[in-house]
């Protein structure tokens, strides 16, 4: 569930990085992006269809490991 099938886009960045279409930096940027993307719909489910008790909490959790993440593929893509 989500934006987009966060499996398929991995395989495919993964070939692509081995056959050298793609640097890996790149190819690691791609998945967190649609990591991100996955992440956010399904907070976002959470948010409209849980209640306040459920929602909230997994919000803050979900924003806490995408700041992780995006931080750490940033990092990895400029150095």
């Amino acid at each position: 569930a989500g934006l987009a099938d966060v499996d398929a886009i991995t395989l495919a960045m993964s070939r692509q990085s081995q056959q050298g279409v793609l640097e890996a930096s790149a190819a690691g940027l791609a998945i967190t992006i649609a990591v991100v993307a996955n992440t956010m719909v399904k907070g976002a489910l959470a948010l409209i269809m849980g209640r306040r008790g459920f929602g909230r909490p997994l919000a803050l959790v979900f924003t806490a490991a995408i700041a992780v993440g995006v931080t750490a593929a940033v990092a990895l893509h400029l150095g």
